[in-house]
């Protein structure tokens, strides 16, 4: 697939402010559609195979995972093929990948370093 046919578009799990007052919280999950963006140096577009729902989404809808806005996507854990990059000859290109949302916890184990 070439940046040139790609879909313009995307169906995401989002987070959204519960619609009632909840106690405890539990925000809710609805399925929209999304723009896909041009992608910019260094990115990669990967048409997802399959996405876990796990703990960290669950303590997302709780109100317990920090620096996550509302209209944020689920689903941090994946796997997909790589179907475009911003540079032509990307070596990920038609690769199969895997997707973990470890980055950013080097330093601590229990949370994740600020930006």
């Amino acid at each position: 697939m070439t940046t040139t046919n790609l879909p313009k578009f995307t169906k995401s799990l989002t987070i959204k402010r519960a619609s009632a007052q909840n106690d405890p919280v539990y925000h809710d999950a609805v399925i929209e559609q999304k723009s896909i963006p041009e992608l910019k140096k260094g990115e990669i577009l990967v048409r997802i195979g399959a996405a876990a729902f796990n703990h960290r989404d669950v303590w997302i809808r709780k109100g317990q995972y920090p620096r996550i806005a509302f209209g944020s996507v689920f689903g941090a854990d994946g796997a997909g093929t790589v179907v475009a990059a911003h540079e032509p000859n990307d070596p990920l290109l038609n690769q199969r990948v895997f997707l973990t949302p470890s980055r950013g916890w080097e330093k601590h184990p229990e949370a994740p370093e600020s930006e």
